[in-house]
């Protein structure tokens, strides 16, 4: 499955054939590949897809084949390599693709004209972190982070626990999961310095056969960075996403949890974690359904008219106090800026003190104009002063004359 940088999402249906679902529409999924396509992959730029056919009738090899991408459609092909069985193919950067199978990952560079053999490894699946290359080796159950561009291994993991079976592992942002045969998940996070186990939970998810049968393809386990402390998670062809955050570098909660309406099942996660694509097991039709971790969000046109207004009820308030309701819509919007959380105790004081000083500063400067009539006040009073003093010293200069 691959979510395109318009929201809309690609993904392969029951028959093998690859649909294209669009965002903001309320129409069907549209086909885009109309033959068996076994893998597929949409280049960073959105301008090749890489397409994988199983073998044909008497044949051994599958065909992985480029095509040019452009306004939702596949246009002419630009090259192809034979390739043995093939259950995953992605992309790392504009040049290299990455075509994995049961029997390893072969490597492949694009040069422009054709696919040119980089090099072949034991791995059985890989994903991308930042922008390293995850290969997932399932027979030692172990992770390791490679930079194609230098050929250079830059890290590795050990996801190995005595009791379970790894199925398998995937990247997103700063966070990396290990998927384990009886549901459980291991939580690690990467940076370009070291890897570190941050927190494990126990039957977490619900594997079914069809997640063990994907744990050689493209792994079943889904994930959606939100934040360097906040990601989504959810298994293929179940009903449940879980949002787990890492607080104060200490520990990894399960915060929040949403189902899927029946008899929707979950198919992907969009990038910014707003909705997904869900399949009805009843019409086998896939469909984008809105998550509610991050609530509604407004346009910046609307968040713009609406602080608008905000500011104008404050100032309309009697005695230039903000109104009851104005408070209200205020923490209204604290509430859902940004990703929606609710916001922490110590930064509601904190965001109230300085709105606090803020309303203070508007009150002393909200009426101008009696600043300006005690200063003209003082001023008169000044001058009349000033006059009787003059009088007082004439006379008396005056009086020994006469």
């Amino acid at each position: 499955m691959v979510t395109l940088l318009n929201g809309g999402f690609l993904f392969l249906g029951v028959k093998g054939q690859l649909f294209l679902l669009e965002k903001g529409t309320h129409q069907e999924a549209q086909i885009v590949y109309g033959g068996e396509v076994s893998a597929f992959a949409c280049r960073e730029d959105e301008n090749i897809m890489a397409l994988a056919f199983p073998p044909s009738p008497g044949e051994e090899l599958c065909i992985v084949r480029l095509y040019v991408f452009a306004c939702n459609e596949l246009g002419e092909a630009l090259g192809e390599v034979m390739h043995a069985q093939v259950t995953q193919v992605l992309w790392v950067g504009l040049k290299h693709l990455v075509v994995c199978g049961p029997a390893g990952c072969t490597i492949y560079v694009w040069d422009g004209e054709k696919l040119k053999f980089f090099v072949s490894d034991p791995a059985t699946s890989s994903f991308m972190q930042g922008t390293r290359l995850g290969l997932f080796y399932g027979a030692t159950q172990n992770v390791q982070y490679w930079n194609l561009d230098t050929n250079r291994m830059m890290d590795a993991v050990k996801l190995s626990l005595q009791g379970r079976r790894l199925i398998t592992a995937v990247g997103v942002g700063y966070f990396g999961f290990a998927l384990y045969d009886d549901g459980s998940v291991q939580v690690f996070y990467v940076t370009k310095s070291n890897i570190k186990k941050i927190g494990f939970f126990s039957r977490l998810l619900l594997v079914t056969e069809e997640n063990l049968a994907k744990g050689s393809a493209a792994s079943p386990l889904l994930a959606c960075a939100l934040s360097s402390r906040k990601v989504l998670i959810g298994l293929y062809g179940t009903d449940t996403v879980h949002k787990l955050e890492y607080r104060n570098e200490k520990v990894v909660v399960d915060s929040m949890q949403e189902n899927l309406p029946p008899p929707y099942v979950l198919m992907a996660i969009s990038r910014d974690g707003r909705r997904c694509l869900a399949r009805n097991t009843e019409t086998n039709k896939c469909h984008a359904l809105v998550l509610n971790f991050c609530g509604p969000r407004e346009t910046p046109a609307e968040e713009r008219d609406k602080h608008k207004f905000h500011v104008a009820s404050e100032r309309i308030g009697s005695n230039g106090t903000a109104t009851l309701a104005a408070v209200r819509d205020k923490r209204h919007v604290a509430s859902s800026a940004g990703e929606g959380a609710p916001v922490s105790s110590a930064r509601s004081r904190e965001a109230g003190t300085q709105r606090s000083k803020k309303d203070d500063s508007t009150e002393r400067s909200e009426d101008p104009q009696k600043g300006i009539a005690d200063g003209v006040t003082l001023t008169a009073a000044g001058f009349a002063a000033l006059a009787l003093a003059v009088v007082v010293l004439v006379q008396r200069v005056l009086s020994p004359q006469r």
